[in-house]
């Protein structure tokens, strides 16, 4: 049963960034280290009542600390290849403030990391291929923490005309079953697993097809009659 609190308060947010980045060769480079706090944390906290029922409510829960470093970029190696890589790997830490979890625990903490790549190389005749790959370990909050299996999406496209393109994607070849959305659910009374899968084929493969057009008066072509100029101001004398 879902129920909803008229009581809840808004959360306080604060963050601290250093950052650095660096160009070279038409590249660069970002490195930053980080620290935030999230004060009432609201999430939906679901409980066993005495009623033999599991009841669902949202709940100013926790407060919540997060530091680490982030990493991203762009790379180009040579002038057809593009490279982007990004990597966030923090430490998570959660305090209990109020309501049904406090009786349990006072705090969880982890660490998390956040991963992707994608590269795109193109060549002649209007070929490029792309490879998109993502990865990250469970989240974590009081109650629930999150799981998703590691993606990764193999693409080759063909421009045919300005307004046509074509491709043949893949994802995850050769694994047959891919997880999303899996949690686990560590409550006072019970503890729940559960877990969303797709059924993958040996080798998928999806066909693109992509045109593009546009309708209506050119921008360059619309004028203003009577448009207001603004004149630069004299300096001096």
């Amino acid at each position: 049963m879902q129920s909803g609190n008229s009581e809840l308060l808004p959360t306080d947010k604060h963050k601290v960034v250093l950052e650095h980045s660096y160009f070279f060769n038409r590249s660069y480079l970002s490195v930053a280290c980080f620290y935030s706090s999230s004060f009432n944390i609201s999430e939906n906290i679901t409980f066993l009542s005495d009623s033999i029922i599991f009841e669902s409510i949202y709940q100013n829960i926790a407060s919540r600390r997060d530091f680490g470093l982030e990493f991203r970029g762009t790379l180009k190696p040579v002038k057809s290849v593009v490279v982007s890589p990004y990597l966030k790997l923090y430490h998570v830490g959660l305090l209990a403030i109020s309501g049904y979890e406090q009786q349990r625990r006072m705090s969880r903490d982890g660490i998390v990391l956040e991963s992707s790549l994608s590269f795109s190389s193109y060549f002649r005749h209007e070929l490029a291929l792309s490879v998109m790959f993502n990865y990250s370990t469970k989240s974590i909050s009081i109650q629930r923490n999150h799981i998703n299996d590691m993606l990764y999406i193999i693409s080759l496209d063909k421009k045919i005309s300005k307004s046509l393109n074509i491709g043949i994607s893949t994802a995850i070849p050769f694994k047959l079953r891919y997880s999303y959305d899996t949690y686990i659910t560590d409550a006072i009374d019970y503890r729940e697993y559960s877990e969303a899968n797709i059924k993958m084929s040996r080798f998928p493969i999806w066909i693109k097809f992509k045109y593009s057009f546009g309708v209506g008066a050119k921008l360059s072509s619309i004028e203003r009659p009577g448009a207001y100029e603004e004149k630069p101001q004299k300096v001096g004398f």
